[in-house]
């Protein structure tokens, strides 16, 4: 695609081209005449020429079909009519030379855009015209859907080319409008993002990029009608598939520049094996959910309202309601919206990942969904429905001309290849992409040997035997390492990244391998630290180092280099069982090195492992061999030796089993835990003996411990060796304390049969009560661990024990989700309307975590849903399927008052088009009046609904009552959608009423910066100059916006309308120039002086507010 950047408008003339008269031709013939026109004043405007190219082969291309192909021809019509409204509008746009050079320049991404999907267009016809659209693609969709597909993204730019948007575009106005709400997107952006923390799949694709020649991927992008297909086809899958290393994330990258380019809504996805925060569902999910909210129609309105209902982002929301989220977001996308998912075989849950694709994205049956993905050939084979929906690409022999452009780009870039002749260059060439066996990855580290040959004749033996699989090339990798020190060490290094809990930074890596690990006792030495680039060279090619958030984060270069390293025929042989033990040894002997107690965080970065070790040591020991974890029991025990500096630093820093994992450096030795309940907590038997045979006392007072006793907190981990160690040690079977209360309670909790039994067997008392959760059988049902409810109230628990945060057994059933324990307590004679604890009823807890199943039992079995109390869940906070079954089961919103006045305005500031839908078919009074908002219209207006809005006007509901907290719908409107108060406008809403705090949507549209609105309302008439309300007019509501930026755009678009400058004094500054110069903006200040406005004595020296002291 042409670089449009070089624009210039240079030679323009004052000349508009002359409007020949057109009669009897067609718009493409229409729009290639005037853009011909053009071309002779617009040389340097690289894309109105290109275009005027374009439609000419399309009217040659015409010619070709008959009567029996007419829907091709409809297709060529329909892009001469958006073709003429383009060169329509360029011919009427006034002043020549200033107007429309700015006109061309602004529109040069939208050019380029439209000129990609005539692009597409041409191929597809071209390969309808003769007869080669392939079989699979007519299968799955008609060429009368693709051709419905591309004429639906060329009618979107039908708005982008109208005189209107034109003659904002040479105004600027349009690019004002667009900064303000960028600036306001940004700020919401930060803070959701902030709350779900998605990988950054942007760092992701940068990595992708780096290998990615000029031209790669044409072969896919603008050759193969499968792709542009894919692009238009209703509810799409493309699947294209190769062997490891062939290039498929390389190929993704391209893709998504390609996309990028075209302007689309698109999300992406880089599974990555080798990286823990790029491997599980919820992260894709999570990635996904971010990015697409920032692109739909009104950007984070669905998140934030999910942000809202999860305690301002105190909580995060599990997988499920990230589907729905996702799904959400899908569905309120008007125009085409894409997918891509790279690496879906190196996804920690494929299985999982694949059936939310089939079932919740694609199932859906969206139109304008197009998903793309990449993966292994064995992958695609694994769920056959989801195959036989998909187009699918064998990448076998397709890249080996990517392949090519990037051997050509090393060969010339590259600081040490470039210097070599052209005779070498091409015999290196030939040579690798005859040995490269079709992968990237392959020819990229073949490249990597070529690097370190200076002689000519090790170049040739280089060349000769180099070798054709990635592990035969690792190992070469490998023997390339001279030092034999180094070696071990890289190893090492080759464990830690393919077992650490958490990514690695280089520094954290070093510090890893900074012991002499043929020393006993281990001992970390600072002074034994390897330089940083040392270690990178060796490990060049198995390695990749990432800028990740400001830190150099260490991964494996490849997933293919973790299969190497496990392959149990290779040199390395890692083993999970000896990898575990390595890195718990290290991270013992790390802590076990302090040699000063620890007192700032500046002591605390200069041992850059110190947190992941005090996090993961204890994780890795659970995971070692019994007998290698049995190895370690003298470290362990060195580890937490009472008073000591390592045990005290490792106390500020935080224990395993502490409350609050983050540093506390006040915390002192004598407060220490009982080093015998941090090793019952992990579960370290070795190291409990040792301690109990010098004397530990099993029933010594706890020390503030978070889950009290040392039988406690190994109950709690499920730890029989250790549970029966303490009790036959002594330890008070019923002994009360902690978080848990009981150590029978802490195992109920967890579910762990086997030491529920056990604790039974040695005389625990099932009915102990205390604690949040109270009982043993709450602590169980609770968790929905339906053996060991049995098996305590075959000891004697009583069901019907009533107390803490889950009241009853039943509560308890009914969050978990348990239908088989919520009919055992029904059986048994428990209460379904009984209320008490923090979810009040059985069924409020049921519906407030989604149980719809329990939900339903509980209906069956007499729960009355018009049951209220004071805990009752609002009606926006219960998930959207259970208050279906509520409403189709005979609950009738029909109380009045409250905050939201009637359930229907409830549902309404929800949003729910489902649950609002319910409502009105109960014949809910669409027009009562209470609540916050007044009316259910003005409850949907400020949530931003469009469909919502557009239900209730078709119900009957009145525009223009005044009232609630916004005075009218539109006011309330006026703070968020554009598209609600057009619709509202459009039903008659009066413009100018006069209500509310803000006075009238005018103002309230200045207010909060949206310009978008103000020019909206000043369109259908809002008068500029009105007077009254909390800011007194608009002009002075404009100067209050959030930025000064969004505050001159307004008070320049109010002025240019008529706006007064000096209007009676009136609101909370007096007048717009006094706002301004309180609020300390200079040019706005000096705009309006400059239009006359006027100082009133009590104006005089302002104090501006950034200078005002709370």
């Amino acid at each position: 695609m042409p670089d449009p950047s070089n624009a210039s408008n240079s030679n323009l003339t004052n000349k508009n081209p002359p409007n020949h008269a057109r009669i009897g031709s067609t718009p493409l013939d229409v729009a290639i005449s005037i853009l011909d026109a053009f071309a002779d004043i617009t040389l340097n405007t690289p894309y109105i020429n290109i275009l005027g190219a374009c439609l000419k082969q399309l009217i040659n291309l015409k010619k070709a079909f008959d009567a029996s192909t007419d829907r091709a021809a409809q297709l060529i019509n329909t892009i001469g009519e958006v073709s003429e409204v383009l060169a329509r509008g360029l011919e009427q746009v006034e002043d020549a030379e200033l107007a429309r050079g700015i006109v061309l320049q602004a529109l040069a991404e939208d050019l380029g855009r439209y000129q990609a999907v005539l692009d597409d267009a041409r191929l597809i016809l071209e390969k309808w015209s003769s007869r080669t659209l392939p079989g699979r693609i007519l299968k799955l969709s008609s060429f009368k859907v693709l051709a419905e597909g591309i004429e639906h993204r060329l009618n979107l730019f039908r708005d982008t080319f109208s005189m209107a948007r034109l003659v904002s575009l040479s105004t600027g106005q349009d690019i004002l409008i667009s900064q303000v709400k960028l600036i306001a997107s940004d700020i919401t952006n930060n803070k959701l993002t902030s709350w779900l923390k998605p990988p950054n799949a942007g760092v992701s694709n940068q990595e992708a990029a780096k290998n990615r020649a000029a031209g790669t991927g044409r072969w896919l992008l603008h050759e193969r009608v499968e792709f542009t297909s894919w692009k238009y086809a209703p509810n799409s899958l493309l699947w294209l598939y190769g062997i490891s290393g062939c290039g498929k994330t390389v190929l993704s990258s391209s893709i998504i520049a390609h996309l990028r380019d075209s302007g689309v809504p698109l999300a992406f996805f880089y599974f990555d094996t080798n990286n823990l925060e790029e491997r599980t569902l919820i992260q894709f999910l999570s990635s996904l959910v971010v990015q697409l909210s920032v692109q739909v129609p009104k950007p984070h309105g669905t998140l934030e309202e999910h942000w809202s209902a999860h305690a301002s982002g105190q909580h995060l929301p599990d997988v499920t309601k990230l589907i729905q989220i996702c799904s959400r977001l899908v569905s309120e996308f008007t125009e085409d919206v894409y997918i891509l998912i790279d690496a879906l075989d190196e996804s920690s849950e494929r299985d999982e990942v694949l059936r939310v694709i089939h079932n919740d994205l694609l199932g859906t049956g969206v139109r304008h969904l197009h998903v793309l993905l990449t993966s292994r050939p064995e992958v695609i084979r694994i769920m056959p429905e989801l195959m036989e929906r998909s187009v699918p690409i064998d990448m076998d022999g397709c890249v080996d001309q990517d392949i090519a452009s990037f051997v050509d780009h090393v060969l010339v870039t590259d600081v040490r290849l470039s210097k070599w002749t052209d005779v070498w260059k091409a015999k290196a060439k030939s040579r690798l992409l005859e040995q490269g066996s079709g992968m990237f990855r392959l020819v990229s580290l073949q490249l990597d040997q070529l690097r370190r040959c200076t002689h000519p004749l090790r170049r040739e033996q280089t060349l000769s035997a180099m070798p054709t699989s990635l592990y035969d090339i690792y190992d070469r990798i490998l023997d390339n390492i001279d030092d034999p020190y180094m070696l071990p060490d890289v190893h090492r290094v080759l464990n830690w990244l393919v077992y650490s809990s958490s990514p690695l930074n280089m520094s954290q890596l070093v510090d890893t391998i900074a012991f002499d690990f043929e020393c006993t006792p281990l001992r970390f030495d600072a002074e034994a630290r390897m330089d940083e680039t040392a270690l990178i060279e060796a490990c060049a090619g198995l390695i990749s180092v990432v800028s990740t958030d400001g830190k150099m984060i260490v991964k494996l270069a490849h997933s293919s280099v973790k299969e190497y390293v496990l392959a149990p025929d290779r040199r390395c042989k890692i083993t999970e069982r000896s990898a575990h033990y390595l890195l718990a040894s290290t991270c013992v002997a790390y802590l076990s090195s302090f040699d000063r107690v620890l007192s700032s965080y500046d002591e605390l970065a200069a041992l850059p492992l110190a947190e992941y070790a005090t996090r993961q040591w204890f994780v890795h020991l659970q995971k070692c061999d019994p007998d290698d974890s049995a190895l370690l029991t003298d470290a362990v025990i060195h580890l937490l030796e009472p008073d000591s500096m390592q045990y005290t630093s490792l106390y500020r820093l935080g224990l395993p089993g502490q409350s609050n994992e983050t540093a506390d450096w006040s915390r002192e030795a004598d407060t220490c835990y009982d080093p015998l309940y941090v090793c019952a907590f992990i579960g370290h038997a070795g190291a409990v003996k040792v301690l109990i045979d010098g004397g530990a006392d099993v029933n010594a007072p706890p020390r503030d411990q978070y889950y009290g006793t040392p039988l406690q907190a190994a109950a709690l981990g499920g730890f029989e060796a250790v549970v029966l160690q303490l009790l036959d040690s002594g330890a008070d079977v019923n002994a009360t304390s902690g978080h848990h209360h009981t150590a029978l309670q802490a195992a109920s909790f967890g579910g762990f049969i086997g030491v529920v039994g056990l604790l039974l067997d040695h005389g625990a008392d099932a009915n102990v009560t205390g604690g949040s959760i109270w009982c043993s059988l709450h602590a169980a049902a609770g968790g929905g661990h339906v053996g060991v409810v049995r098996l305590l109230l075959e000891r004697g628990a009583d069901s019907h024990a009533r107390g803490g945060k889950l009241w009853t057994a039943l509560h308890a059933a009914a969050a978990s989700g348990s239908v088989e324990l919520v009919r055992l307590f029904i059986e048994r004679g428990l209460d379904v309307n009984e209320e008490g604890g923090s979810e009040c009823l059985p069924l409020h807890a049921a519906a407030i975590h989604s149980h719809t199943e329990v939900v339903r039992l509980l209906l069956a079995s007499g729960a009355d849903v018009n049951k209220m109390c004071d805990k009752h869940p609002e009606m926006r906070d219960i998930q959207h399927n259970i208050l279906r079954m509520f409403l189709r089961n005979g609950f009738r919103f029909t109380q009045q008052g409250g905050a939201y006045g009637t359930a229907l305005q409830a549902a309404c500031s929800g949003g729910s088009v489902e649950v609002v839908s319910l409502l009105l078919a109960q014949h809910a009074d669409v027009n009562a009046l209470g609540g916050i908002y007044g009316t259910a219209l003005q409850a949907a207006a400020i949530e931003g609904s469009i469909e919502v809005v557009q239900i209730l006007l078709d119900s009957g509901a009145l525009v223009n009552p005044v009232g609630g907290y916004y005075g009218t719908a539109l006011h309330a409107a006026s703070y968020r959608s554009a598209d609600v108060v057009r619709l509202l406008l459009d039903r008659g809403a009066p413009v100018n009423a006069e209500a509310g705090d803000l006075h009238t949507a005018l103002q309230t549209a200045c207010s909060v910066g949206t310009i978008e609105i103000v020019s909206l309302l000043l369109e259908h008439g809002a008068d500029v100059n009105l007077v009254g309300g909390y800011l007194g007019s608009a002009l002075q509501a404009a100067v209050t916006a959030a930025s000064e930026s969004e505050a001159l755009a307004m008070v320049r678009l109010l002025l240019e309308r008529g706006a007064v400058v000096n209007l009676p004094r009136a609101g909370k500054y007096g007048s717009a120039l006094n706002a301004a110069e309180k609020k300390d903006y200079g040019e706005i200040a000096e705009l309006l002086l400059a239009r006359g406005a006027e100082r009133h004595e009590d104006d005089e020296n302002p104090i501006p507010e950034s200078c005002v002291i709370a």
